[in-house]
């Protein structure tokens, strides 16, 4: 069914085109600075429509082409920095796991330093009472 609609839409615009040439086939001057030339005024048009459509098209594709260098530019940026970010992320990692190694070193150097005291100071107080008896 679409393509049906396609088909008819499109056997519409050539009968209108054909048409409107027929309608417009007088001949007209065209003054180009250094001469004239006489043509029919739908051949003036139909040149006139595909000199425009050239123009229009090499200007958008530049322009598209411009965009498309832009666009892979910035996505190798992003590419990149994704890589720095996970960089970043493990060497922060490993930061900390270092970080907290030598703090569990630190906590156990001060447990044992503090049964040490906690030892010594049992002894102490059982060597008193030994002496007060």
């Amino acid at each position: 069914m679409k393509n049906e609609w396609r088909l008819v839409i499109g056997i519409t615009i050539v009968v209108l085109i054909i048409s409107f040439a027929i309608l417009n086939g007088e001949s007209v001057p065209i003054s180009y600075g250094f001469g004239e030339i006489s043509a029919p005024l739908i051949i003036v048009m139909g040149i006139s429509l595909l000199l425009g459509s050239i123009l229009t098209l090499m200007v958008s594709t530049s322009s598209a082409l411009r965009h498309k260098k832009e666009l892979k530019s910035l996505r190798k940026k992003v590419d990149n920095q994704a890589i720095e970010t996970e960089e970043a992320v493990k060497r922060a990692g490993q930061d900390y796991h270092t970080q907290i190694q030598e703090l569990e070193a630190t906590i156990a150097k001060k447990d044992a330093l503090i049964q040490q005291y906690e030892a010594e100071k049992s002894s102490n107080t059982y060597t008193d009472l030994n002496h007060d008896i």
